[in-house]
């Protein structure tokens, strides 16, 4: 490997780029993309986002190479890298002490697509190719930075689904929270003729994608619902027709007749809104984003509620499929109705979204027995189909944690640093670094440094402050600052750490695989026995803890048994890194990955904090299905 010092590179002078993917013989690698197409062997010509020519060999994926600032870098694989069943790769090598990180996938027999990022974000970029003979695609480089960034947290559950490297330009300012997933449009034809989009819409998806919350590891691999649906207006593009460039976007507005229909009272979600004069009692008018989204993980479980607490705000290249955006939420979590089902589901609506109530809440809620329209469905039979129809009881709230979601179809990332992220609280931990905490004010607010906390007034990520009492929220140093009865100067949720392996640090290792190219394992233990095939959420060491008999699925016994999970090592300059997708738009359609890194308060359910390790990061890499209203 060829070793050179890496401090000079520069995005932009990212050349030549070359994947060598051989035969490997008897190598058992089965090529297939997702429609079913197996690429056969060949050559595939193409580009990068900064123009730079890239070349494939179609096979197992045996080596890499490629030149930033005219410096080559290059690595071989033996064995080779696999490609998975559904055409995706995701492999990593170093080089120089810097980790790249390679996923992509066939999405034909004759076109290929990926990413290529380094962890300093120095030589990330797309790229795209087609088989040699054909017309290799050329891409363009859009201006500017990724999107803007702001703190905030969310509770998640388990089951598998950095700054901007995508080749957008940074968001249209708003003065609110950045978080939220931004849309990616669809682009439009190169011709001249027809129009630019006036409308958005994303769709996530529940199948695929990757949901990680906390720092023990139990609330990784989380499944989303389906059906959360999101519509932004486009407000300004490059180009006033076709080729349209990059665009501008706010929202959220309503969305189509047939998608869910997001805007409702916030206090009882079973209300329609179009202002706050519809809530008279029960809250103010908002957006949701989705339905209700049913998490379990270490033996407890939660119904979480996610509205938009201001504005979104990005941008999309209609042509490319590349955006960023910045958006936040506020994350309200309830207590779970029961392990199996969390949420209150709405049973035996034939069609969802179709605004017709055919399905009947059940499950204790603010309205279990009445009508419901379905929203939408976890990939986790048990945990089935949830409705705005169908809240929680308010009883049953322990948290209402801001969340910040800003996005990208590129990179996200969070470097651990010594002397800007908070130490790690936990004893197992000490003189460690933790990616987050909170900030020494009232509201707690999630933070990854000081500042952080000095933007909303405070000063120390992971500050004591005083809980309750006529100082709540004051930094402190002792309890004797806190006068009141039951107070005390401390910092809320788990005491944090870098993971919950049996080895601590050093023991979270690199463990990528086909559709989560970040996946990180436990290298020594905890190794941890599951119910399935269906409840994999559900901790057991014998068949007697699975199936009916304590409530679980018919037929669940207990078959599965993985590594725990794990973000770091709580060691300077470690990175964690969330991986959008790039889908280049075909007739006004696309399906993009959203990345975003966020971190994530406690709530008041001590089993929770435990369970997850919250405060923690949050990791989504959320796939989903984008159009626009462009017309040729």
């Amino acid at each position: 490997m060829h070793d050179v010092s890496r401090t000079g590179l520069r995005l932009a002078g990212l050349l030549v780029m070359a994947i060598c993917i051989a035969h490997c013989g008897d190598s058992s690698v089965h090529v297939q993309t997702g429609n079913g197409i197996n690429p056969t062997a060949g050559t595939f010509i193409g580009a990068t986002d900064q123009g730079g020519a890239l070349t494939i060999q179609v096979g197992s994926i045996d080596a890499i190479a490629f030149d930033c600032d005219g410096q080559p870098i290059s690595e071989t694989f033996s064995p080779p890298k696999e490609v998975g069943a559904d055409g995706t790769f995701a492999f990593q090598f170093s080089d120089g002490g810097r980790k790249f990180h390679v996923s992509g996938r066939f999405t034909s027999n004759d076109e290929v697509e990926g990413i290529i990022d380094d962890e300093n974000n120095q030589c990330d970029t797309g790229f795209q190719a087609s088989r040699e003979g054909g017309t290799p695609p050329t891409r363009t480089a859009t201006p500017g930075p990724g999107a803007t960034k702001t703190p905030t947290p969310l509770p998640t559950e388990t089951s598998s689904p950095g700054p901007g490297e995508t080749a957008t330009p940074a968001l249209t300012s708003t003065p609110v929270d950045t978080n939220v997933l931004t849309p990616t449009p669809t682009p439009t034809s190169t011709s001249t003729t027809g129009s630019c989009p006036t409308l958005i819409t994303f769709t996530g998806t529940s199948t695929k994608g990757v949901l990680d919350t906390g720092w023990t590891g139990q609330g990784h691999n989380s499944t989303v619902v389906s059906e959360g649906t999101v519509t932004v207006t486009v407000t300004s593009c490059q180009h006033s027709a076709p080729p349209c460039g990059v665009c501008n976007y706010t929202g959220p507005v309503a969305n189509k007749t047939g998608e869910i229909q997001s805007r409702r009272c916030s206090l009882d979600s079973a209300i329609p809104c179009t202002s706050d004069s519809n809530c008279s009692g029960n809250g103010t008018c908002k957006f949701f984003f989705g339905t209700y989204l049913p998490l379990a993980a270490g033996g407890v479980s939660t119904c979480v509620e996610n509205t938009f607490s201001s504005g979104i705000s990005g941008t999309a290249n209609i042509e490319t499929g590349t955006s960023a955006g910045a958006a936040s939420l506020v994350s309200r979590v309830f207590t779970g109705v029961t392990l199996s089902n969390p949420c209150p589901r709405c049973l035996n609506d034939p069609t969802p979204n179709d605004g017709v109530k055919g399905g009947t809440c059940n499950g204790a809620g603010l309205h279990s027995g009445a009508m419901c329209d379905a929203n939408g469905s976890s990939p986790n039979q048990s945990f089935g189909t949830t409705s705005l129809d169908c809240p929680p009881g308010s009883g049953a709230l322990i948290a209402s944690l801001p969340i910040d979601l800003s996005n990208t179809t590129g990179s996200k990332t969070k470097t651990l640093s010594a002397g800007t992220s908070p130490p790690c609280t936990d004893g197992t931990f000490a003189g460690l670094l933790c990616q987050c905490d909170t900030c020494n004010n009232a509201a707690a607010t999630p933070c990854s440094n000081n500042a952080d906390c000095t933007a909303v007034g405070a000063t120390v990520c992971g500050g004591q402050r005083c809980l309750g009492g006529t100082n709540n929220g004051h930094p402190c140093a002792n309890n004797s600052a806190c006068p009141g009865s039951g107070t005390a100067c401390t910092v809320p949720g788990a005491a944090t750490a870098g993971n919950q392996c049996d080895g601590g640090s050093g023991d979270c290792i690199d463990n990528p695989q086909p559709g989560d190219p970040n996946k990180r394992t436990c290298g020594t233990g905890p190794s941890e026995s599951f119910c399935g095939p269906v409840e994999i959420f559900r901790g057991c060491s014998s068949d007697a803890q699975c199936g009916v008999g304590v409530g679980g699925a018919p037929g669940d016994t207990c078959n599965v048994t993985r590594f725990r999970d794990c973000f770091d090592n709580g060691l300077d300059t470690e990175v964690v890194r969330a991986s959008g997708v790039v889908d280049k738009p075909s007739g006004h359609a696309s399906n993009p990955t959203l990345a975003a890194l966020f971190c994530i308060g406690p709530t008041t359910a001590g089993a929770v904090n435990s369970a997850a390790g919250l405060p923690g990061l949050g990791r989504l890499e959320l796939q989903g299905h984008a159009t626009d209203n462009g017309t040729l």
